[in-house]
């Protein structure tokens, strides 16, 4: 009956079966934690590669430097679909300098900014 079935089609079953489900609902309910809650092992194994790219020896980066590094890295857009967020990060960044160059205060301009 499984053979060559996906987990989908098995979790399908397994949740929308009686006879799989009856009496065991307790279980279930943990099972569904744990397969929607849970980091999947390939997620976790390419975070630890994205981290190890950046704690180089070489590159003698603070665990902070390179932590943070990672965490760009990982969720940032990829820097050929980022035009629009580049953009609007250099405006962001200009007008926060004109600010502090004017002696101004950050608040209002950033909440004309928002």
């Amino acid at each position: 009956m499984w053979k060559d079935a996906s987990g989908t089609v098995i979790m399908k079953f397994m949740f929308t079966s009686d006879v799989f489900s009856k009496g065991v609902e307790d279980w279930l309910y943990m099972f569904n934690h744990c397969a929607l809650k849970s980091m999947n092992e390939a997620v976790v194994e390419g975070m630890g590669c994205i981290v190890d790219q950046h704690a180089a020896p070489e590159r003698h980066l603070s665990m902070e430097t390179y932590s943070k590094e990672a965490m760009i890295h990982y969720n940032a857009p990829m820097v050929h679909e980022a035009e629009s967020f580049l953009k609007d990060s250099l405006l962001w960044m200009s007008c926060l300098i004109r600010t502090l160059r004017r002696g101004g205060t950050l608040s209002l301009e950033i909440a004309s900014m928002l």
